[in-house]
């Protein structure tokens, strides 16, 4: 860095007049966004990021499924994930470099939106329609803000119920960072403050916005709306074993959003087919458009193409033949691992979108909410649309299991419905749970595994990718690479 600061200057000092050149282009920042439709569309821009395949459009989800013991990359390209299900991942694997610096991308964007709209809220120049549209900008920055933070502090801090004084990550406030700003870590209890904080903010602005309507052309299951922001809450909630509060939220993210189980069998199977629009059972989904290169960084090709994402037998035995979720379950030639119906891949699909929260999570967190509170005939009524995708479940058959055989099931039955969708290594994490896996082995492309036996999963931690302690001095995670199985 030191001899390129050396060549640009010289370079200054000797071509002055070669390098400055008209500006006629470029805007200056604090004249960029001064209309209301200026902040609109500087939101829209928050999920050209969210969408991309470095955080929701797929190293989120699949590294929350890769390190747990439901999915398995034994045979595919040795270079995708492959580190990860081995515990073999360092400090400078470009995956958590990406997750991380998009991530904050995400969070960065957020906050100059909110910063934008600060300053227009309580300007006399606005009408009253023009306000609406402000507001509305900032509740999605607020809680794309929330989300954002949430996905690293649980990628990169220990689980709140183990460590919740641990260190965390950088918080981002209203102020967007710049050169000068110090980064610091605060502390994983800190984090969800701040998670928490900004979903009040969100739901704040929501009702600011007294209904304003999203684009009359956009699904409003494409945006952070208004129910999205509960659902965030309620599994920020569940991560925090705050029984109560999770319940509540999960409810009213189901009250808000409209969203509703899939009760048809048929319907149930074909609606993973249709990725090209979002479902009845959608809450949040990530639009994921690689049209410029279609299909190769989607998550249908992890899952169905070249890059050799699986599910294991241990996920597929948890299925009953009753179960509708087994229907398009293919195991993958004479490999013990499976392909399973969600994001259907072709070579020149342009589109494969990725739920954040869908209604069947929502009635799981109530479920599990109210068996933790003994609530026990609650959690049978929150459990049972979604477990009887098999067919064959009664709710006697629910109502006869104690407290802890009902939290067991409730555990598996997140494992048949939310799997491929990121949760089973942080469902592991927070509920102190050991991981085993026996990894799918064989064939000419079999990856060299190893078997992870009873380890104490919770104690693992992504560490910080090296470039960014490099640049800014932050502090590494204290033994990181000594807590891997």
């Amino acid at each position: 860095y030191t001899t390129l600061f050396i060549v640009l200057m010289a370079l200054l000092s000797s071509c002055k007049d070669f390098l400055v050149w008209p500006q006629s282009r470029n805007v200056d920042e604090n004249s960029a966004v001064v209309r209301a439709v200026d902040l609109e569309n500087h939101a829209i821009g928050i999920y050209s990021v969210l969408d991309n395949n470095e955080v929701a459009g797929r190293c989120i989800p699949v590294m929350g499924d890769i390190l747990a013991d439901m999915n398995t990359n034994a045979f595919g390209n040795s270079g995708y994930f492959n580190d990860f299900e081995k515990y073999e991942y360092q400090a400078t694997n470009s995956y958590l470099a990406d997750m991380w610096q998009y991530t904050y991308r995400m969070i960065d964007y957020s906050a100059r939106t909110i910063n934008y709209g600060k300053k227009m809220e309580n300007d006399g120049k606005f009408s009253a329609s023009d306000k609406e549209v402000i507001h509305l900008s900032m509740a999605q920055a607020y809680g794309l803000k929330a989300l954002g933070h949430f996905w690293l502090v649980n990628f990169f801090g220990l689980p709140y119920t183990y460590q919740p004084n641990s260190l965390g990550i950088v918080l981002v406030y209203e102020e967007p960072v710049t050169a000068a700003s110090t980064f610091v870590r605060s502390s994983v209890q800190e984090t969800y403050n701040l998670v928490l904080s900004d979903i009040q903010k969100a739901k704040a602005e929501f009702d600011l916005a007294r209904g304003h309507a999203f684009a009359s052309n956009t699904d409003k299951r494409f945006m952070m709306n208004r129910g999205a922001v509960s659902a965030l809450e309620a599994r920020v909630k569940l991560y925090m074993a705050d029984w109560a509060g999770a319940a509540a939220a999960a409810q009213e993210a189901l009250d808000l959003s409209g969203a509703q189980l899939e009760t048809v069998d048929s319907l149930y199977s074909a609606m993973w087919l249709d990725q090209d629009n979002a479902t009845k059972e959608d809450i949040f989904t990530v639009f994921y458009n690689s049209t410029s290169n279609p299909g190769v960084s989607s998550m249908g090709n992890y899952y169905h193409g070249s890059y050799g994402g699986k599910n294991t037998k241990k996920l597929y035995d948890l299925m009953a033949t009753t179960d509708i979720r087994r229907i398009g379950f293919v195991r993958v030639s004479t490999y013990p691992a499976y392909r399973g119906p969600k994001y259907p891949y072709t070579a020149n699909r342009a589109f494969d979108n990725v739920p954040i929260f869908r209604a069947s999570e929502m009635h799981l967190i109530i479920a599990e909410a109210k068996a933790q509170q003994n609530l026990l005939s609650d959690a049978v009524d929150a459990l049972l649309p979604v477990a009887q995708r098999n067919t064959v479940i009664l709710r006697l058959d629910l109502a006869a299991k104690n407290q802890a055989d009902l939290l067991s099931f409730i555990a598996d039955e997140r494992c048949r419905e939310l799997y491929n969708e990121g949760h089973r290594w942080h469902d592991l994490r927070r509920r102190g749970e050991l991981l085993n896996r026996v990894p799918a082995i064989g064939g000419t492309q079999a990856q060299t595994q190893k078997d992870i036996t009873n380890y104490d999963v919770k104690t693992c931690i992504m560490p910080i990718p090296q470039n960014e302690v490099n640049a800014s001095h932050l502090q590494q995670n204290e033994g990181w690479n000594a807590t891997k199985p």
